[in-house]
């Protein structure tokens, strides 16, 4: 499998550095020159990889202010074909000793082809001249903005590094934000002392106990560590649960052992024969990358044994404690004796709380842990005999839960080839090594012989000249004898086998592009003679790969697709092992990772990774792969001892373990709540998982502490009354929102408690009720449900964000003090709820402070002398003034904002682009042009009325003085009618269902780029319940005929706020166009690609027709309208997401002889769709997310 270099932190994590960063990368966030620190590159190339020129304008980029993700500029990427490559100017990056490095940037992908690609890499120059790399990849889900972001250290021997971004395989339109790369020089903090507590203070030293999942550092104890009494744990039957026992000693203690008495309580007992420990063993780190690392780290655990304790350095003791799948549940006591040379030293009291649940025997998490028989011999110089090493490692794996090993080979079974028929002949080899596996080691996924392995990342294994059943590898005769094996391999592993036991024919490793033909072929002749057969590949989820059932999905940005990977097995990999304190929560968290993202199983690609022979992790782990990353299992300490497992992987059992937890709470709310045990679970992780897929928080105690709230609840799901309590937004929720949408299930009749307010009876097995969150941050809202004399009591717990109306209140106040007017009423509200208790009644009169402070600030603004040389602001602040009179405050708010936007621009009357502001019939716009065409835009629906070509009208528009009343038109009022209500303006808009009322209401305008160069102008609008807004930005450039227009569709409802119905995330939306050329429609002839014959391309008078065509579809991504007569007409140039037009042509008009008009319409909706067809659809924007696409008019004269 491909590895990295060296030590790199792929994750995002919600705890950053504690430590002030350096930033090396002044002007990556675009809000000041970047040319400094950055330059960028427009590459073409050809099929062999060669750059070649590229057409002028192909790849363009430009600073911009349409779109940012902070500041008020970021850089926009547009590629037709090719891509950029923006790289760090040479030194830029300095070397800090013993810095933390980040390298990070945002990017918003607006539009792209089906293999763009974001990606990055850090290059080091060592000082041998070589180099080393690391390849960080991007998400490439459109409509949101990502952050690239990766944590490195350089390695040893470093003399120069270098950043890179790569945006390839256009076509693509991409924003990008913020790139920097930060040094820390301080390590970041680590709570060690919260999971710990001192037992005992002995002449020999101090006696403490550390959590199983801490690393204890060689000497010391960590600071503040709370006295302790009694080692208190808890776990389920069937399970082993560890801790660790530290003697800090101040001389030498020889001879220490541990001795356990037998563990009681009321049920019953656990004998202590049951109950076992291992010794941490110490290894040098003496120059890693990561300077944290330095020292000697505790992570090898030998078996028990005497040991001696030497003064100063901590001596620990690896303590499991179990209870077998017999024991009752409740509390057992016992103790723990630490003994020197038989003298007793300390008595330690234990207290093992055992759950009402039992873990399965085989954990439910599938795992392929690589570790190598034939590696193990010639690296670790292990001379033991393939069996007993191989019996060794399936028996830590076992002790681990690790199910499986894909160095594990089956035997091949024995077959003849008699023509073209393979057949099979003994299966008992093959039978006999899988069942030994099962029931000695708990080994449950095997590999399948013969398919194994045929080539990885670099190419076809002996380029591909290997013999397949005798036969050449890609020939046709040995893909049909392929076939025929894999289908009696699953036909005999169906029979053989029990369900819990699977193959994986894991037959290539990480297939590059170049190997998919020949792949496809060979997979492809074996799934068309063994349709169930199962491949597995390590490989993220390709369409292109349409054979293999198993993907394990590489655990990095831009590899994971939930819409790729819904319905398939998706394991993940790798599975990390990091050696230092910030980062030990990975080799458990891992596991929590896998199932929170969909996944069935977990692989790390080595156990045992060493350079060679000449390399001994007991004494150079630094020098094998990231310093010890990858070497969880040591060499034999002797010669014909055992291998050695590690802490690390001790911490890969307890996640395994706490999956288990998570599936029997899945499956306890699956028995009484059919549909609801996913989502459950996944309220529950969102405490330590709140941002899928990668962000965590980096809390071992919180992790934890979860883990015994999820195994109280699974406990409680058989205490009456049973009960289960659903929100919106769902438990653990950070939310902007105060009021909690709650949905008890319970027994008819239940009494419900809410916030100890009564809410109310349960009736049909549920009841619904909302819940006020009251204090900014934390809220614990305990639900109480009583039913037959039996009360039970769920807490459920939010986040209330901090109210987005209080920013503005202070950005207001300092505006006012800048005016000279007094904000005393502000400032007290804010300082009165900077944080604690926040009501509705108190949001409630932030927004009336705001509205007021806005009122007042308006009327200082207005006060001020008009622009006397400015006639756009002039005109801008004209309509302000007007609205203030008629007290719509917010809107004269927004013009004064406008107009301010304008204090640089100038009118033009002559030159390359032209403005000015218009008021047609009390509606204000503005009319750009340039040589070749003008058009004018009113605020009204952010409606286009007029598109001239060199002159000639090619739009109609309707009567304006019909429109709206100003006031409603103004205040956005369109909640009160219909499209009915209003008359029909034409031009160019945005309709269709729900949208057209709202395009009766005036929308906001707003200046993105007024320069020589370019105009650009905004039209946005918040539609549908205020939960979608659209916006538009209008632009053109000198001496060019072509109006672009960029939509931007966003879904502004919280991301917290999800549903299961994708309804409510859908958005219906159509883009009409009413043409006159000319002004008139006589002649005006259709241009529409469509494979269908329409009844009428010309608005003919003479020969009128009607016809109404809804979802027509193109085969091409362009409408057009012109008039042979008059030589002036446009194309509607359409974004590939639109491939359905809807034509309304009437040139018969209705009884009263009017109305003779056509029109001009794309559409994203189910409207008009045939059946049996795929059809159109509407678009699909989740809270938090939003989709871009692009048209563009194109005038066309003579």
């Amino acid at each position: 499998m491909h590895k990295f270099i060296f030590t790199a932190a792929l994750c995002a994590i919600f705890s950053g550095f504690a430590a002030a960063e350096t930033l090396l990368t002044p002007g990556g966030d675009f809000e000041q020159p970047y040319k400094q620190t950055l330059h960028i590159l427009r590459r073409l190339r050809d099929a062999d990889g060669k750059v070649i020129p590229h057409p002028e304008g192909s790849i363009t980029d430009r600073v911009q202010s349409e779109k940012v993700f902070a500041g008020e500029k970021a850089l926009l990427l547009e590629a037709q074909h090719g891509g950029h490559t923006i790289n760090t100017n040479r030194d830029v990056l300095t070397l800090l000793p013993g810095a933390k490095y980040q390298f990070s940037f945002r990017y918003f992908i607006a539009a792209a082809g089906p293999r763009t690609k974001v990606s990055g890499r850090v290059a080091f120059t060592m000082a041998d001249g070589s180099n080393k790399y690391l390849f960080p990849n991007g998400d490439g889900t459109p409509g949101v903005w990502h952050q690239l972001k990766v944590d490195f250290y350089p390695p040893v021997g470093t003399t120069s590094m270098s950043a890179t971004l790569w945006f390839s395989n256009g076509p693509y339109k991409i924003y990008v934000d913020d790139i920097r790369v930060t040094a820390s020089t301080e390590p970041p903090k680590v709570d060690l002392a919260a999971s710990a507590g001192i037992l005992a203070e002995l002449p020999a030293g101090t006696l403490w106990k550390q959590a199983s999942f801490r690393r204890v550092d060689a000497v010391g104890i960590p600071a503040a560590v709370p006295a302790l009494e009694t080692v208190e744990l808890s776990l389920a039957a069937n399970e082993r649960e560890p801790f660790q026992l530290v003697l800090t000693p101040k001389q030498d203690v020889p001879q220490l052992t541990l001795h356990f008495s037998d563990l009681k309580g009321p049920a019953g007992s656990i004998p202590a024969e049951l109950q076992s420990y291992g010794i941490l063993q110490f290894v040098p780190m003496r120059n890693p990358d990561n300077p944290t690392l330095q020292g000697e780290l505790a992570d090898p655990i030998v078996p028990a044994q005497p040991v001696t304790a030497t003064a100063g350095k901590n001596t620990i003791f690896f303590v499991k404690l179990y209870a077998p799948a017999t024991a009752a549940p409740g509390v057992y006591r016992g103790s723990l004796t630490l003994r020197s040379a038989g003298e007793v030293l300390a008595e330690v009291p234990l207290q093992l709380k055992v759950r009402a649940f039992a873990l399965p025997e085989t954990a439910w998490l599938r795992t392929f842990f690589y570790a190598l028989v034939g590696h193990i011999r010639r690296d670790y110089k292990d001379n033991r005999s393939v069996r007993e090493i191989a019996d060794d490692v399936s028996a830590i794996l076992q002790d681990h839960r690790i199910n499986g090993n894909q160095c594990i080979k089956p035997p091949a079974p024995k077959y003849v080839i008699e023509g073209d028929n393979l057949r099979v002949t003994d299966w008992s080899e093959f039978d006999v090594f899988v069942f030994r596996q099962w029931q000695k080691f708990g080994i449950c996924n095997f590999t399948v012989p013969i398919l194994g392995m045929l080539g990885d990342h670099g190419g076809w294994f002996q380029d591909g000249k290997r013999k397949l059943f005798g036969e050449p590898l890609f020939s046709e005769r040995a893909r049909n004898l392929a076939g025929q094996y894999a289908r009696q391999f699953h036909e005999h592993w169906c029979e053989a086998f029990p369900p819990q036991l699977r193959y994986y024919c894991y037959i290539y490793d990480e297939p590059a592009p170049k190997v998919y033909a020949e792949l496809n072929r060979l997979t492809g002749e074996i799934k068309r003679q063994a349709p169930e057969f199962r491949f597995f590949t390590p490989h993220a989820v390709d369409p292109e790969l349409p054979h293999f059932t198993v993907f394990a999905v590489p655990f990095s940005f831009g590899r994971i697709n939930p819409e790729l990977q819904r319905g398939r097995e998706i394991w993940y990999y790798n599975w990390p092992h990091p050696l230092d304190h910030y980062n030990y929560i990975k080799n458990r968290l891992y596991a929590w990772q896998i199932y929170a993202n969909d996944g069935e199983g977990g692989l790390t690609w080595q156990m045992t990774a060493s350079p060679g022979p000449e390399v001994n992790p007991w004494t150079d782990l630094e020098k094998t792969y990231r310093n010890g990353h990858n070497t969880t299992l040591f060499p034999a300490l002797s010669p014909g001892g055992g291998l050695v497992p590690t802490l690390r992987l001790a911490q890969v059992r307890e996640g395994l373990d706490d999956v288990d937890y998570l599936k029997l709470l899945e499956a306890k709310v699956e028995q009484h709540f059919p549909g609801y045990g996913l989502a459950r679970v996944a309220e529950v992780m969102q405490e330590l998982l709140p941002e899928l897929p990668f962000g965590f928080v980096n809390d071992s105690n919180l992790l934890y502490a979860l883990r015994e709230k999820i195994a109280t609840e699974i406990e409680e799901f058989e205490v009456a009354p049973v009960s289960l309590v659903c929100t919106n937004p769902a438990e653990n929720s950070a939310t902007e929102f105060s009021r909690v949408q709650f949905t008890v299930l319970a027994p008819d009749g239940a009494k419900v408690t809410i916030a100890g307010q009564p809410a109310g009876v349960v009736q049909g097995g549920r009841l619904q009720a909302d819940c006020e969150l009251i204090r900014l941050g934390e809220n614990h809202i305990a639900v109480e449900i009583e039913h037959q004399g039996r009360t039970r009591v769920l807490t459920r717990r939010f986040i209330l964000k901090r109210d987005a109306n209080l920013q503005k209140l202070e950005q207001l106040a300092a505006k006012l003090e800048k005016s000279s007017l007094s904000a005393d009423a502000e400032r007290a509200f804010l300082q009165a709820h900077a944080s604690g208790a926040y009501t509705l009644a108190e949001r409630e009169k932030c927004s009336r402070l705001l509205a007021e402070a806005q009122q007042r600030l308006i009327a200082a603004r207005l006060s001020a002398p008009p622009p006397a040389d400015n006639a756009l602001q002039a005109a801008v602040r004209a309509q302000a003034q007007w609205m203030y009179e008629q007290q719509l405050y917010e809107r004269a708010a927004y013009y004064l904002d406008l107009a301010e936007s304008l204090t640089q621009a100038q009118q033009a009357t002559a030159g390359p682009l032209r403005i000015e502001p218009v008021n047609l019939e009390g509606n204000f716009g503005f009319r750009i042009a340039n040589e070749q065409i003008e058009f004018t835009l009113l605020e009204l629906g952010g409606r286009i009325v007029s598109f001239k070509v060199k002159g000639t009208e090619t739009l109609h528009c309707g009567d304006l003085a019909k429109t709206l009343p100003l006031a409603v038109r103004a205040g956005k009022q369109y909640h009160n009618f219909t499209h009915r209500d209003v008359p029909a303006i034409g031009g160019y808009e945005d309709a269709g269902l729900e949208v057209l009322p709202e395009s009766a209401v005036d929308w906001d305008l707003s200046f993105k780029e007024i320069s020589e160069a370019r105009i650009a102008l905004e039209a946005s609008m918040l539609l549908r319940g205020d939960q979608f807004r659209l916006s538009r930005v209008m632009s053109i450039v000198p001496g060019s005929p072509e109006l672009k227009i960029d939509y931007r569709i966003s879904n502004v409802f919280p991301a917290e706020y999800i549903s299961d119905d994708p309804s409510h995330y859908q958005f219906n939306w159509r883009g009409r166009i009413m043409p006159a050329i000319g002004e008139a429609r006589q002649g005006d002839t259709l241009e529409v690609p469509t494979p269908l014959t329409l009844p009428a391309t010309v608005f003919d008078l003479q020969n009128p027709v009607f016809f109404e065509l809804r979802s027509v579809p193109l085969n091409d991504h362009y409408l057009g309208v012109f008039n042979p007569d008059k030589q002036a007409g446009f194309t509607w140039k359409l974004d590939p997401q639109l491939n359905y037009a809807y034509l309304w042509m009437n040139s018969k008009g209705n009884h009263l002889g009017t109305g003779k008009v056509y029109t001009l319409e794309v559409f994203r909706s189910f409207y008009g769709n045939r059946p049996g067809e795929p059809g159109n659809r509407p678009f699909d924007i989740k809270p938090g997310q939003e989709v871009n696409f692009s048209v563009s008019l194109i005038g066309r004269k003579n």
